[in-house]
């Protein structure tokens, strides 16, 4: 025997000892609440009157109150610079259908313990999930160990190659220091090896100079001694000739 009842404004096809989950509803957890029958099906005999359906009762357990997976709703106007993004969960309630008959049957209440149990394990899907979840936990853990350990690894060999790195930089930066005060000592040397030609050039110069001026001035008086040689000789001849001219006239 299955029926089909209507709450929370949907419709569920059920059978005694099934599990629903329906949209949430005002009782507590452990009591027990009647359904709306809508068809009853018992064998070949199917229940659709009304006056018959009225006298039906489906009456079920209510386990536990949750919450649905998770909706993003997403809203976007273009051009006009608007968008939200929310998220929303829908609250449910668990069932379990305890009684499915053609006749009124008063509603039953649960014990704890049993409604405890049953709220451990609504339904076999339900089970499932949560001992794949456990099992993936399980499978996860040594997982993330190892990824702990990796990482913890991967930074300290960041670190020491880090260090490494610093220490070449620092080798390459004193290189360079001593390839620059090598260039600079070679350029000073250099330099006073020029001074030091152009001081020896200037000093040949000089000498040249003053050799020049030497000579000139020997060259100078070597001739003031020849006039002066000459001069005499000139004075000499003149009397000479004065004193021909005057025999000259006296006879």
């Amino acid at each position: 025997m299955y029926a089909v009842v209507k709450t929370g404004g949907k419709q569920y096809r059920v059978a005694e000892g099934d599990f629903i989950t329906v949209e949430k509803l005002s009782q507590e957890p452990g009591s027990s609440v009647a359904l709306e029958v809508l068809f009853l099906v018992d064998g070949s005999k199917v229940i659709s009157d009304t006056e018959a359906l009225a006298k039906a009762s489906v009456n079920a357990l209510i386990l536990e109150h949750t919450l649905g997976e998770k909706a993003l709703v997403f809203k976007y106007k273009k051009r006009k610079r608007y968008s939200r993004l929310r998220g929303h969960r829908q609250q449910l309630t668990h069932l379990e259908i305890s009684t499915v008959s053609d006749k009124p049957v008063a509603l039953k209440k649960a014990t704890t313990k049993k409604v405890a149990a049953k709220a451990e394990k609504p339904d076999d899907k339900d089970v499932d999930k949560t001992t794949s979840t456990e099992a993936e936990e399980t499978q996860k853990k040594p997982a993330r160990a190892r990824k702990a350990t990796a990482e913890k690894t991967a930074a300290v060999a960041e670190t020491e190659s880090e260090k490494k790195a610093a220490a070449d930089v620092e080798a390459e930066a004193d290189d360079t220091d001593a390839d620059t005060e090598l260039d600079t000592s070679t350029e000073a040397e250099d330099s006073t090896e020029a001074e030091v030609e152009t001081d020896t050039e200037a000093e040949a110069d000089t000498d040249t100079e003053a050799e020049a001026d030497t000579e000139a001035e020997d060259d100078a008086g070597s001739e003031d001694d020849n006039e002066t040689d000459s001069e005499p000789e000139v004075a000499a001849s003149k009397p000479a000739r004065s004193r021909k001219k005057k025999d000259e006239s006296e006879d």
